[in-house]
């Protein structure tokens, strides 16, 4: 590779920050391409596991040599940058000659004359983070976390999150570490590069195994609001239908050949109280909906342009808003943080609950109720005879409100 060479070039004249910007090209080339780590892009792009351990060695050397040259400063995007690819980095150093990169640590900090190495700078906290990934953690510098600024402590607990690579045992732990620290990261100021970030963190958080990760949704739930900013509550007008409106927005189908669909809605007093609206994603239009739907609409629904999308909410004026899943998109995350309609209802298509308090209910679909431990909404039980009973008792109150 070209830039390789041009990298391995900037290294031996010492021109690191050129070498530095020439390492993050390659980095973003690698994930634009879809491939999730290193092995993917060796398979594709080499003949030959000789040429493949070439590769990663002398791109983990030019890391090395960035992170162990005390006068180096990472610039903080760059930082970012490495933080968040935390699993392109664990598989660039596995599958290098180095192994891991466990060693850095060594070659980063100062030995202090006992045969101890003390880290004794931000600057050298940081590179700490941005090269040594959380599977190869030392653990009381992951415990350093909650003492540092959050543009230190954010970018590194956000890219350990959202790098969905293999832990060890010893990863593992650490990451149960960092699911615990959602509070030293609220005052970060996330901005509109960052906050897709965010909501993968949010996704990914869900399915780890540590009990913590409830709480953490929480805490980055208070980071998506602040970006949402203003829009935290739209100003829908709710008097100009005679029926009330639920609007269901879908996130994804199932499968390729779904139909998007709620069976609660063929209720009664759903088809004679309500005018049901379906939406979703315009990408999803090869996707019919059901007949339940009064109307649908397929809509362009973008995290960058969610102003956009709330509009087209605003002047729908739903009374009623039911997510069959958050969870699945980065879009349905930040609406869950939105108040939208007066009531807010998630399905458990995606059975975690968003620890949210813009979402008022959620509707068991499994049967055998959900756990009021890890759920701060509201359970409404899935049978005919309950689901009748709220929608006629919230439509009392909706018209009530009128």
């Amino acid at each position: 590779m070209k830039k390789l060479n041009q990298i391995e070039k900037c290294i031996y004249s010492r021109n690191l920050r050129q070498a530095n910007q020439l390492l993050v090209q390659v980095m973003d080339g690698l994930t634009s391409n879809k491939y999730s780590d290193i092995y993917d892009y060796i398979e594709n792009k080499f003949y030959s596991s000789y040429e493949a351990k070439v590769f990663c060695t002398k791109f983990a050397s030019a890391l090395v040599a960035i992170a162990s040259d005390e006068a180096y400063v990472l610039a903080d995007e760059d930082y970012k940058t490495f933080c968040y690819q935390q699993g392109l980095i664990q598989s660039l150093f596995l599958a290098s000659g180095y192994n891991n990169s466990a060693f850095l640590f060594q070659l980063i900090g100062q030995d202090d004359g006992a045969n101890n190495t003390n880290i004794n700078s931000l600057e050298s906290v940081k590179k700490y983070y941005a090269f040594i990934p959380i599977n190869f953690a030392l653990e009381p510098l992951v415990e350093l976390l909650p003492t540092l600024p959050p543009q230190v402590s954010f970018p590194y607990i956000i890219g350990s999150i959202i790098n969905n690579h293999p832990a060890s045992q010893h990863g593992k732990a650490m990451r149960e570490k960092l699911l615990g620290y959602g509070k030293f990261i609220t005052p970060y100021p996330v901005t509109d590069n960052d906050i897709s970030l965010v909501c993968k963190a949010w996704q990914r958080s869900c399915h780890e195994e540590a009990r913590e990760k409830h709480h953490f949704r929480f805490f980055l739930n208070h980071l998506i609001r602040v970006w949402l900013g203003a829009r935290r509550e739209l100003a829908c007008d709710r008097s100009r239908s005679p029926k009330a409106k639920i609007l269901v927005l879908f996130e994804e189908a199932d499968d390729d050949g779904s139909i998007f669909e709620l069976p609660l809605l063929n209720a009664t007093i759903v088809n004679e109280n309500y005018h049901v609206m379906g939406m979703t994603d315009q990408r999803n239009a090869h996707h019919p909906f059901s007949n339940e739907f009064d109307e649908t609409e397929y809509v362009e629904i973008n995290l960058n342009k969610i102003n956009v999308f709330l509009n087209r909410i605003e002047n729908i004026s739903p009374d009623v808003i039911i997510f069959p899943s958050v969870g699945q998109t980065e879009w349905g995350i930040a609406l869950a943080n939105i108040r939208i309609a007066a009531t807010q209802i998630i399905g458990t298509q995606f059975p975690y609950s968003t620890m949210s308090d813009c979402i008022d209910y959620v509707i068991d679909e499994s049967g055998v109720g959900i756990d009021q431990n890890v759920f701060v909404e509201k359970e409404i039980p899935y049978t005919g005879d309950d689901i009748d009973a709220f929608f006629e008792t919230l439509n009392e109150r909706l018209i009530g409100a009128l």
